[in-house]
């Protein structure tokens, strides 16, 4: 059996990214990107119901079939080119938010790992993990912001 200790610490990683940076700014940096995206979204919906308008304004009895067929294809066009370009959306915001936060993880990541190595950590545990209790004595948020903080 083995005779090694564990010496289980926590962190509040959301405390320790509060300290580094505004979240807020991000967050709202993040929300007008995502409507600049929307905008080409919403262009697209407008000339597909300008289309629609037009052919209506030139709409004859005899077309009927005709023009509700194209009509038809075309609406389902449109459906599925707004899919697909909600979903290139959804991963250029989410590319964005990794680029702005990996730098801050990655920085957070290196001072934990010296605080591992110094004091022989063998868990971090994050808050978000749902703890019940912790004592604050193996709390290293505090010790993590600092030492981020005095490297800036």
């Amino acid at each position: 059996m083995s005779s090694s200790k564990s010496y289980i610490v926590t962190i509040d990683m959301n405390a320790v990214i509060a300290a580094l940076i505004d979240i807020n700014k991000v967050n709202l940096d993040i929300e007008q990107y995502r409507n600049q995206l929307s905008k080409k979204t919403e262009q697209r919906t407008t000339d597909f119901e300008n289309m629609i308008a037009k052919i209506n304004e030139n709409y004859h009895d005899d077309l009927k079939e005709d023009i509700d067929k194209v009509l038809e294809r075309e609406q389902k066009k449109l459906k599925m080119e707004l899919t697909v370009q909600m979903i290139e959306h959804l991963t250029l915001v989410e590319a964005k938010r990794e680029n702005i936060m990996q730098p801050i993880h990655d920085k957070i990541e290196k001072v934990v790992r010296q605080l591992i190595d110094e004091r022989g950590i063998t868990q971090v545990i994050n808050h978000g993990a749902h703890l019940y209790y912790t004592s604050p004595d193996q709390d290293i948020t505090q010790d993590v912001i600092q030492r981020l903080t005095l490297e800036d």
